[in-house]
């Protein structure tokens, strides 16, 4: 299952949920978990233009503000280097088992859906 996640620069807090997939529902769902952490805060999410993030139907918090990267402009995001190694043909034959993913694929506060 895949993980949403958001890590504060200023202190390096991981704020994480565990979600059913990645579409703007699940995304929606997530802000709403991470305004719950931040109450009274307002958040500025820096994100990349992937279709579930900029979907109409992404409900943001009012304490939230998305912002977004430029496109096409993988020096600004830190995660586009990895997509051409995943992307392998031995990667993507590769499944995990849950008790695998649950012992150490996906550890600690995101596999429960929690903060750290």
């Amino acid at each position: 299952r895949p993980v949403i996640g958001a890590v504060e620069p200023a202190t390096g807090r991981f704020v994480s949920l565990l979600v059913g997939g990645l579409n703007s529902a699940w995304f929606s769902h997530f802000l709403a978990h991470l305004a719950a952490q931040y109450p009274g805060e307002r958040l500025v999410v820096v994100l990349d233009n992937a279709g579930w993030h900029t979907s109409g139907k992404v409900v943001v918090p009012e304490t939230n503000t998305l912002w977004f990267q430029p496109t096409h402009s993988p020096e600004v995001n830190g995660r586009e280097p990895v997509w051409p190694w995943r992307r392998r043909p031995t990667l993507l034959r590769r499944r995990l088992s849950s008790e695998r993913f649950a012992a150490g694929t996906c550890s600690g506060p995101a596999q429960a859906g929690h903060d750290r």
